[in-house]
């Protein structure tokens, strides 16, 4: 057995704790994102969908749109505005799949000493090397899907309704529409 791959190994050899990425052997400690893209929707769109004739809450509404996206980004693990991350991963036990989605360029990687690695990318997976690295990659959509805009659409009407209470969270209708599209965090 090798046990160099383990995360044990990497505790005891490389000086960092196990319960980097929540106690996962195959987790993501902390992920940076590029300036992000135009907004997916826009506030035309969520006025027309809300039957919103008002013009004096447009700049609460367009900073709502900003908000539900990213909370529906949040809440798939998906990108829907393309732009560049860094993830600081752990690939322990190899067939790491990249947070935030869809992957749409081929990663590249430095290990914990900052070192070029070369990454195995197979079926959107990282294989191989095992162990802590910082991955950048670019991800998003060019044209996001309408399922998606509908539910960012249906997020924003559910803060813009519920605003200044304390635990709005997902919008239930936001939720159906966004569960089949999950993906594995």
């Amino acid at each position: 057995m090798n046990y160099s791959s383990n995360e044990d190994y990497y505790w005891q050899n490389r000086a960092y704790s196990a319960d980097i990425a929540r106690g996962l052997y195959n987790g993501t400690t902390n992920v940076v994102f590029s300036t992000e893209g135009a907004e997916p929707v826009t506030l035309n769109d969520v006025k027309l969908w809300g039957k919103i004739d008002q013009s004096t809450d447009n700049s609460l509404i367009t900073a709502l749109i900003t908000a539900a996206r990213i909370m529906c980004e949040h809440y798939t693990n998906t990108s829907l505005v393309t732009r560049t991350i860094v993830a600081d991963i752990n690939n322990a036990n190899g067939g790491f799949i990249l947070p935030y989605g869809p992957v749409t360029t081929t990663p590249t990687a430095v290990d914990w000493e900052g070192d070029a690695v070369t990454l195995v990318w197979n079926f959107s997976q990282i294989q191989t090397p095992y162990g802590r690295m910082s991955v950048t990659y670019d991800a998003g959509f060019a044209v996001v899907p309408e399922t998606y805009k509908t539910a960012i659409m249906e997020q924003v009407l559910f803060l813009y309704e519920h605003r200044g209470e304390e635990n709005a969270g997902m919008s239930p209708i936001a939720r159906i529409i966004l569960n089949p599209l999950i993906r594995q965090k």
